[in-house]
């Protein structure tokens, strides 16, 4: 695999403990869903997800964008999840903008790109004070879940003590689950957490817990947006929100459901994929207006999570990961309203400064400039955000980086020398 010099130096590097999401602090978790499936032929020979519903990313406009299977256009240009300059990046935005763990999808354990990129994403988490769980259907039977469970050990993300397992659909007898799940000591079996909107009239004998999603109330419909399955404006992105809380709190009452995280969701346009072939379908931002309000909910509603869907779904535009169209808004929204949610300070780091150096990493080779990069690096673990900011900011205007076109791209013929 390529690139695998860079890996092992960081694989050294120290361990962090868990983060009992239960107990730590007021209490209070975020937790961001992501993807973490995309890859790109000039660092991982192939493309991966850009191509849904029969993009062509090789193929680019007059600006210089390419023809991928999103509405939206990630602000780095298109990356690599399993490249680790990446991954750092997308940890120093994480923790910038007070978030404590993702759940990344892994559906597959057969999938051996990703399960290394897995493998790339925990020490880099780790160094960011970042864990992680893994979340799938169980395609694969007991056998997968076991695999990949394995797989995010020792430092899994945890609630009570347990690792955690978060199912999105469940693709296996709910018994099957709950069988591998008692298969492990009592004080130590995994903590099964299920999307929400997927819980019938009983709770299945394996779930520990539940969190929301994108709470699309399918009673009601924005008819104006033509050519949508469903649309929310902005209003109906708050009734849903209302509805899908309401409901959660009817199962908690009578225990039905002992642990709940609230999805606090920015938006959804899948208008780019139709749906995944089933139509597209819309939430209204509203400028930030819909995710403001729910984030606002959720410090009021006291439930002991809340999970963002997405961090990085640019399929169905739930992203709140830097773009070209909104910039770095969510992650201000996201750091404003975490902050408050947990009861911590809001720490005040520019959220251009991870973009810059993963900019400069890929626009040059110089040895002198690549350490002070990664002495940036140290700085942001450490949240000295202004001094990392002030190191960078020289190479910044040497190498032009605030001046590259909108659609610039990092390949090696790019790099200064």
């Amino acid at each position: 695999m390529k690139h695998m010099h860079w890996v092992l130096a960081v694989i050294f590097l120290g361990l962090v403990g868990l983060v009992d999401i239960s107990h730590a602090d007021n209490g209070r978790r975020v937790v961001a869903v992501t993807m973490s499936q995309t890859s790109v032929p000039w660092y991982s020979e192939k493309w991966r997800y850009w191509q849904n519903n029969r993009h062509q990313p090789a193929h680019k406009d007059a600006s210089g964008r390419h023809d991928i299977g999103s509405n939206y256009y990630p602000a780095i240009g298109l990356f690599d999840d399993s490249d680790p300059e990446y991954i750092e990046y997308a940890c120093q935005l994480l923790a910038m903008a007070e978030v404590d763990a993702i759940t990344a999808h892994h559906a597959s354990f057969k999938d051996e790109w990703h399960n290394q990129a897995a493998q790339r994403w925990f020490p880099i988490l780790k160094r960011y004070g970042l864990q992680d769980a893994p979340r799938g259907g169980g395609q694969e039977g007991v056998e997968g879940l076991e695999k990949v469970y394995k797989l995010f050990q020792p430092d899994i993300l945890t609630i009570s003590n347990r690792g955690v397992y978060v199912f999105f659909d469940v693709k296996m007898p709910d018994a099957d689950v709950a069988s591998w799940k008692n298969s492990y000591p009592e004080n130590n079996r995994p903590f099964i957490i299920r999307v929400f909107g997927s819980i019938g009239r009983e709770v299945g004998v394996s779930m520990d817990g539940a969190y929301g999603w994108v709470a699309h109330d399918w009673k009601v419909n924005d008819k104006s947006r033509a050519g949508y399955i469903w649309a929310d404006n902005a209003e109906l992105a708050r009734v849903g929100y209302e509805k899908e809380v309401a409901r959660a709190k009817q199962y908690l009452a009578p225990g039905k459901l002992s642990w709940y995280a609230e999805g606090v969701n920015p938006g959804f346009n899948d208008q780019a994929v139709n749906g995944w072939g089933g139509g597209p379908r819309y939430i209204e931002r509203a400028n930030g207006e819909t995710y403001r309000y729910r984030w606002q909910r959720a410090c009021e509603n006291n439930f002991p999570a809340v999970f963002i869907p997405t961090w990085d779904d640019w399929g169905e535009g739930s992203i709140i990961a830097p773009t070209v169209e909104f910039g770095n808004q969510y992650l201000e929204i996201t750091r404003t309203y975490a902050a408050k949610y947990k009861g911590v300070p809001v720490n005040h780091g520019n959220f251009d400064v991870p973009k810059w150096i993963y900019t400069i990493r890929k626009r040059t080779d110089d040895p002198q400039i690549l350490s002070a990069m990664n002495q940036a690096c140290n700085l942001m673990q450490q949240r000295k955000y202004a001094e990392a900011e002030a190191s960078v900011l020289p190479y910044v205007k040497t190498l032009q980086i605030t001046s590259l076109p909108t659609y610039w791209e990092w390949t090696a013929q790019h790099r200064v020398r």
